[in-house]
């Protein structure tokens, strides 16, 4: 039996005799106790899993390495690391002593061990092994051509919204707009960040969850003390973006499925604000603040497009084709929104594809098709959210 086995065998032991109980778990992640026993401190031993990586500040801060061993008590899972027998291996035996006796530690470790028998020969192993590591193979990725021969047969496939629809949101939007910016300011949210001058923002003051922070609040309107904190009045998990399509095609708001085979992808960045200086520069020396999100291009009609599903991680991962999609949406809506606020335009870039080498498929979606359903739903949606009315999930 290796002695990261025996080390288990002795937890385990200790386990069954109902002495590994929750206040000597706790014990040994307390700094004093390990140094009173003669434990180093440079690793903790054990972690309550769930638990960061990294944990505490300065002389307290602990680094919790790869996981070997895990118990239960009390409901609650701890982790003992091999780091931990590594760094300890000559006080381990003097540890377990506190707690059982010395026969029955000597039955588990063996008659002649003290320890783990660290010797040259263990560190030739070690070594050797090292040395086996291998780098990944450099494996050959599309050129810039192929990737494009690539794009040229999936652009037909695209699903952008007719413009006429587009129109309609922006002209709805310009009648709102008041209301608009009266629950975003009550709210202390920066209106500028969801709306401006004929957008087509769909739903201002929700934004995609962005980070952990955001976990506990996903799919969930903000009560009124949160909002200005989080920009928001509700963080949404990529659903409302998907009502005015659901509404079009269907007639009733998105509900889990879409159209089988396709996806719905956002063409500009609205959330990551270490890639909004990347992909929009300042209009005409203007000074817009891109540290923060420009949660309005979220649910911008104009911002989301159905792609079918293997044309999406290329529109994430090639600048180019990327670049392709957001200048073909500008054209085809020059006349009916104003896609970003006035003060941001698209950033250039040295290399660009031509549009008119790429076929596109018709807009799709017309004004007959429950436009103006969507429009009092939207509404009503807003207006519930505001009034904490919508149940929370």
């Amino acid at each position: 039996m290796s002695f990261p086995a025996k080390i288990k065998q002795l937890f385990l032991t200790l386990q069954a005799q109902c002495k590994f109980t929750q206040e000597l778990a706790n014990n040994l992640c307390d700094i004093e106790f390990c140094q009173q026993n003669g434990l180093q401190t440079e690793f903790s031993v054990l972690r309550p899993k769930g638990m960061s990586e990294f944990d505490g500040i300065g002389k307290n801060r602990r680094y919790y390495p790869y996981t070997k061993f895990n118990f239960k008590i009390d409901d609650k899972e701890y982790i003992f690391t091999n780091h931990w027998f590594a760094r300890n291996e000559l006080s381990i035996q003097k540890f377990f002593e506190h707690y059982l006796s010395k026969n029955t530690i000597k039955e588990i470790l063996g008659d002649n061990h003290n320890g783990p028998n660290v010797n040259r020969t263990d560190k030739t192993k070690i070594i050797k092994r090292k040395s086996n590591i291998r780098q990944w193979p450099k494996w050959d990725v599309p050129s810039s051509k192929e990737i494009k021969q690539i794009a040229k047969s999936l652009t037909p496939y695209l699903k952008f919204l007719h413009p006429n629809i587009i129109a309609k949101i922006s002209e709805s939007n310009d009648e709102l707009k008041y209301y608009y910016h009266d629950y975003l300011t009550s709210s202390g949210i920066d209106t500028k960040t969801y709306i401006w001058n004929s957008c087509s923002t769909m739903f201002p003051g929700i934004r995609r969850a962005n980070g952990k922070t955001d976990n506990e609040y996903k799919k969930k309107q903000l009560p009124k003390h949160l909002r200005t904190e989080k920009g928001a009045i509700y963080i949404d998990d990529n659903s409302y973006p998907k009502h005015i399509w659901a509404i079009i095609f269907t007639g009733q708001q998105f509900s889990n499925k879409g159209p089988e085979g396709y996806e719905l992808a956002h063409i500009f960045e609205h959330k990551a604000v270490d890639r909004l200086s990347q992909e929009f520069i300042n209009k005409n020396g203007s000074n817009y603040d891109f540290s923060k999100p420009l949660s309005g291009l979220f649910t911008s009609a104009a911002g989301i497009m159905y792609s079918p599903r293997n044309f999406v991680k290329i529109t994430d991962h090639s600048l180019l084709a990327r670049r392709l999609i957001q200048r073909k949406v500008i054209e085809l809506y020059k006349d009916a929104t104003n896609i970003f606020p006035p003060e941001v335009e698209l950033r250039t870039q040295d290399e660009e594809w031509n549009i008119e080498s790429f076929k596109w498929g018709e807009p799709v979606g017309d004004l007959k098709q429950q436009i103006e359903q969507f429009l009092e739903y939207r509404k009503q949606r807003i207006d519930k959210i505001l009034n904490l009315e919508i149940p929370r999930n």
